[in-house]
């Protein structure tokens, strides 16, 4: 959380800005087919809506989660905590804020400083409140329209003080037949425990929710809401049944297996990740693209990509800086982030939803095709003005209007090359083709520091020697039906040139020929 007023009272606006830094990038297997998942190719970052309740004044927006319930009259909407009041009180905010067409609209109105959320597939919202000194907090369980269901509709428990991270994990199947039952996990902040709760049954949330605890020990400081630091986000993996959970105190993500009733007390878990990009890590989810954590950070307001490996470590993906404003060390001052959430477009792309407690909104960070297409035809792929291959090419339109382009399958490409007596290789980002040596002489040697964007551009090789960078973008071959590389054509004519083999577009035919 924050030290002294680690808190993010709505002073002032903040500045809101995408910015990509030079860290090593890891990209996932087939990563162009799968849809954006990277937040490196996230490309547009802009505000959804203010959180501030409308009625009361409550802000300092924390946990933000996104209805993916099927058939749920809210699907795809989004939800806010307000975690202080309208004098800024932290801790003292009662409100779970509905967005709707780019406002917040009263959803809970009777919260107890709710610092996380979590819905249940069978309607009903789970928060996790903590109240303005933590041992008052409870987890508050609403009804679908998020109306209360009364007295048994707020769950108090010894094991539990100071919840502060709230994750939902539905039931499953093991592999010998018996049920692991659906379960909600909680932190508790003010003791560092991890806590699942399963078994529970409306209306009476209180007396049928069972209690087992996952995690203890984990590190912890301070102790009322404007102070506390311990374990805080959670996100749970379904298909390797892990919880995963970061801890404010001590720089570090830990991992907790969910094994139901057989679940045994795991201690301070397994570490996952500790310091490295993590400052003061807050706010936890999981891309739905691609398995990477997705973390923010309170301590310097970066968003960190973590994959995680065969051993259960996690390696850093990337990192993003989601608010520019400085975040003093000592005080807090000019911290922004806390809650995250993800999902996917309509084409598969992630989309990342987060705080921002210094402009007191929920923003949103997903990507915009830079071109669309506009056109498709066959083209007769000739060498020397011979046929040798028929494909499909595309026309495209650069969003902002620029220069309608086509672009050609490198397979086809690849085709032409060996009639020509040149070989080539592709891995999907790198075209290499093998010519003569006088040829790769007129290369330049220098490779420039970076090689472009790996989802929209290719490199250029002849016998290994840097040639140049072409756009390139992945669409289905008409004739296969499967995902393709397209490479721009007039990028191609002008970098092949320098290689001595020319392409001349004419109506309906692409000609390769020697051009030295």
């Amino acid at each position: 959380m924050k030290k002294n007023y680690w808190k993010a009272a709505a002073l002032g606006g903040s500045i809101f800005s995408l910015a990509v830094l030079n860290v090593p990038t890891v990209f996932a297997a087939n990563s162009s087919m799968m849809g954006v998942g990277n937040i490196n190719q996230l490309n547009q970052n802009f505000v959804v809506s203010s959180t501030v309740d409308p009625t009361n004044g409550d802000n300092n927006p924390y946990a933000v989660v996104v209805d993916n319930r099927p058939g749920s009259t809210t699907y795809g909407e989004i939800f806010v905590s307000n975690f202080s009041n309208k004098a800024g009180t932290n801790g003292a905010g009662t409100t779970i804020e509905r967005i709707v067409a780019g406002k917040p609209v009263p959803f809970v109105t009777n919260a107890n400083g709710p610092a996380a959320m979590a819905f249940s597939p069978k309607g009903p919202l789970w928060i996790a409140n903590f109240g303005q000194n933590g041992t008052d907090g409870n987890v508050q369980v609403t009804k679908p329209n998020g109306t209360s269901f009364g007295q048994g509709g707020w769950i108090t428990n010894p094991v539990l003080k100071g919840p502060w991270g709230q994750a939902f994990a539905p039931a499953y199947t093991t592999s010998n037949g018996s049920t692991v039952p659906a379960a909600f996990f909680a932190t508790g902040a003010q003791n560092g425990t991890v806590v699942a709760m399963f078994g529970f049954s409306p209306p009476d949330f209180q007396t049928t929710t069972h209690f087992i605890v996952l995690g203890s020990g984990l590190a912890k400081s301070g102790w009322g809401a404007n102070n506390i630091e311990g374990p805080q986000g959670m996100a749970y993996d379904t298909m390797t049944h892990t919880l995963y959970v970061t801890d404010t105190a001590d720089n570090s993500i830990r991992a907790f297996q969910w094994n139901g009733t057989a679940s045994k007390n795991q201690g301070m878990g397994k570490l996952v990740y500790q310091n490295g990009l993590l400052n003061k890590p807050a706010g936890l989810t999981i891309d739905p693209v691609n398995g990477d954590l997705l973390v923010v950070n309170q301590g310097n307001n970066d968003l960190i990509q973590l994959r995680i490996l065969p051993n259960g470590k996690a390696q850093p993906v990337a990192k993003v800086v989601l608010d520019k404003t400085p975040v003093n060390p000592k005080t807090g001052a000019g911290s922004a982030l806390f809650g995250i959430a993800a999902s996917k477009d309509a084409s598969g792309n992630l989309v990342v939803y987060y705080t921002d407690d210094n402009s007191n909104t929920v923003n949103e960070l997903d990507y915009q095709p830079s071109i669309q297409i506009t056109g498709k035809m066959q083209m007769m792929m000739q060498v020397n003005q011979q046929t040798v291959e028929t494909p499909y090419v595309y026309q495209t339109q650069a969003m902002n209007m620029g220069k309608s382009e086509w672009y050609v399958p490198v397979y086809y490409l690849q085709q032409a090359l060996h009639a020509m007596n040149f070989s080539s290789t592709w891995n999907g980002s790198t075209l290499n083709i093998s010519t003569s040596s006088q040829m790769s002489s007129m290369m330049s040697k220098d490779i420039p520091s970076s090689l472009g964007d790996p989802l929209t551009s290719a490199t250029l090789m002849v016998n290994g020697t840097y040639a140049g960078i072409v756009r390139k973008m992945v669409e289905n071959d008409p004739y296969t039906g499967k995902p393709t590389t397209y490479v721009c054509l007039s990028d191609l004519t002008s970098v092949l040139d320098n290689a001595g083999i020319s392409l001349q577009l004419s109506n309906d035919s692409l000609n390769l020929s020697m051009s030295h």
